[in-house]
């Protein structure tokens, strides 16, 4: 095999990587990083405000005009978001989660 050969080779693959690369990238727009969920008790709840919270994603729904009012579907998987905030929040409690260095946080 020629160098020449060998070079194009390597150059295939690089591509078919960077395709690859490509697809598995996420979305980094504000929107996706943002998420309305729910607080709620998995084993024993936070006594303290800045302690991780499980919290489920909450889906909003509803017709959108102004004054209407809205639902939330919640989903049944759920995750760890960090508190930020000095306050406790209820179980039950919704609140926006922001993804920051790979962990979700919210303010409260």
């Amino acid at each position: 095999m020629s160098a020449s050969d060998e070079l194009s080779i390597l150059r295939r693959r690089i591509e078919e990587l960077e395709t690859r690369f490509d697809a598995l990238r996420v979305d980094d727009s504000p929107a996706a990083k943002d998420m309305v969920v729910v607080t709620y008790t998995l084993g024993t709840y936070p006594t303290s405000a800045q302690r991780f919270y499980a919290v489920k994603a909450s889906e909003v729904a509803g017709t959108e005009s102004e004054g209407s009012s809205g639902s939330y579907t919640d989903g049944s998987n759920g995750f760890f978001a960090f508190n930020l905030g000095s306050t406790i929040p209820a179980s039950g409690t919704r609140v926006v989660v922001s993804l920051v260095n790979g962990r979700w946080v919210f303010r409260y």
